[in-house]
């Protein structure tokens, strides 16, 4: 199957946070690997993790091979753009990126019957430090900072085996979709999991064996029809912590939705199904704090429980089925802002981007995060996807 590849400029002005493109590949697993790693390979400049054994290496991929061939494949093919053999390769090749910001995000699932349209929805926040400053002394540390999603992608893949898929990718192309939607009307979204006790989690920022908190959203839109299969390759497949702790929102177009979590020890799986009605997911373990009356007092209106609440009680002003521009509105609420924290970070915090998903529909809608003009946030209108 010969490679097809189409690029899309969505947005690029200068002065603006975000240089925005859009990127549809159809062809072999390899083939689209090897697209996206000449990609990468000319536009950014990648941190390039080494296995720290040859073991753990050959493990690793004896574990894809059997568990997520896809992958495998695209893996092979992006070694390939930068002339190593995926055999033989000193790099991990499972994933690359600017991942040390600190994410916070906000995400709701609308099922069929609470919508206009009668489709299940996804409305999700990506925050995220809009600056990631290395661990160093003086001047110099400002001057080497990197801005995070500053050049985010809209990947549009249509493989020859498994299923096609649209996902936000915003580090570096390869092995980071933050969410996403496929052919099958199958949506998964991930937040950051605890940030109440995020220190807690020591994350081993290496390489390991099995399904990291990154990999597993384009694993699952890769092989999943339904919420149930979603939950079956959860439970079948190792997961390590690379980095910080996740949980995710996944929704299907037949109304099921569910949370999956899991607690520090990682010894458990947590599933709150959404029983076809709405679902709110921020950053704190769903599966301890089932209820608002068992929330802990918020600092301030940043804090995980707080835009828990302002996004309830904005649903709770709404008598009858919610339109797609109030479920716009509803997110907006909890876009980050100055104003919001009690006490303002060190490094500005902001709202990337705002998407929507219709898993019956198969669409994206995003909205990027553009610059501050007085005290107020300009956005980007929204673009729209729809799988076929």
């Amino acid at each position: 199957m010969a490679l097809k590849f189409e690029e899309f400029t969505l947005h690029d002005r200068q002065g603006d946070y975000a240089n925005v493109k859009h990127i549809r590949l159809s062809g072999t697993n390899f083939g689209i690997g090897n697209k996206l790693g000449e990609l990468a390979k000319n536009r950014h400049s990648l941190q390039m993790p080494k296995w720290s054994s040859t073991s753990k290496r050959d493990a690793q991929y004896t574990y894809l091979k059997k568990n997520y061939p896809a992958h495998f494949d695209r893996m092979a093919g992006f070694a390939s753009a930068f002339g190593e053999d995926i055999q033989q390769a000193e790099h991990d090749y499972s994933c690359f990126g600017i991942t040390l910001a600190i994410p916070m995000c906000s995400a709701v699932y609308y099922p069929p019957c609470s919508t206009e349209t009668e489709t299940g929805i996804i409305s999700r926040n990506a925050d995220l430090e809009l600056v990631c400053i290395p661990q160093s002394a003086g001047d110099s540390a400002q001057k080497n900072s990197t801005k995070i999603m500053e050049k985010p992608y809209v990947l549009e893949l249509h493989p020859n085996s498994g299923y096609s898929s649209l996902v936000m990718f915003c580090f570096e192309l390869y092995g980071l979709a933050l969410d996403g939607i496929n052919s099958e009307g199958l949506a998964v979204t991930h937040l950051h999991g605890d940030v109440l006790n995020e220190n807690a989690y020591k994350p081993s920022m290496d390489s390991g064996v099995g399904i990291n908190e990154m990999l597993v959203v384009q694993q699952l839109l890769d092989n999943c029809k339904t919420a149930e299969e979603a939950k079956e390759m959860l439970l079948c497949n190792k997961h390590f912590r690379m980095i910080l702790p996740t949980h995710l929102l996944i929704a299907d177009k037949f109304g099921n939705s569910f949370v999956w979590e899991y607690p520090i020890e990682h010894n458990q799986d947590f599933f709150t199904d959404g029983n076809s009605e709405i679902q709110i997911l921020t950053n704190f373990p769903l599966h301890k704090y089932p209820a608002i009356y068992t929330f802990p007092k918020s600092n301030d209106l940043s804090c995980p429980f707080a835009r828990y609440k302002t996004l309830s009680e904005a649903i709770s002003t709404y008598s009858g089925k919610v339109s797609n521009d109030s479920i716009k509105k509803i997110n907006s609420k909890v876009f980050v802002r100055q104003e919001m924290y009690k006490t303002p970070p060190s490094v500005t915090v902001r709202t990337v981007y705002h998407n929507v998903y219709d898993c019956n529909q198969k669409t994206m809608e995003v909205s990027f995060y553009r610059k501050e003009d007085k005290n107020k946030q300009e956005r980007t209108e929204y673009f729209k996807f729809k799988l076929k």
